[in-house]
């Protein structure tokens, strides 16, 4: 019963990460899209760029932390 238990406790943390991992390249598709966009309004390019990274980073961590709560239960 142990065995199985557990195949589906780390089977719920696969599919989670998966679809963590699929919002991710959503995001960062949809980001590219945007900085394609406005590539010709904004002389400040590089600035815009690294803002976005940085929230992004953030927005990972807060994932990361979804996750560690989902797993305990």
């Amino acid at each position: 019963m142990w065995a199985d238990t557990q195949d589906d406790v780390v089977g719920t943390q696969q599919h989670l990460y998966i679809h963590l991992a699929l919002q991710q390249q959503q995001h960062q598709h949809q980001q590219q899209h945007q900085q394609h966009h406005h590539h010709h309004q904004h002389h400040h390019h590089q600035q815009q760029q690294q803002q976005q990274q940085q929230q992004q980073q953030q927005q990972q961590q807060q994932h990361q932390a979804d996750v560690c709560v989902v797993s305990v239960f």
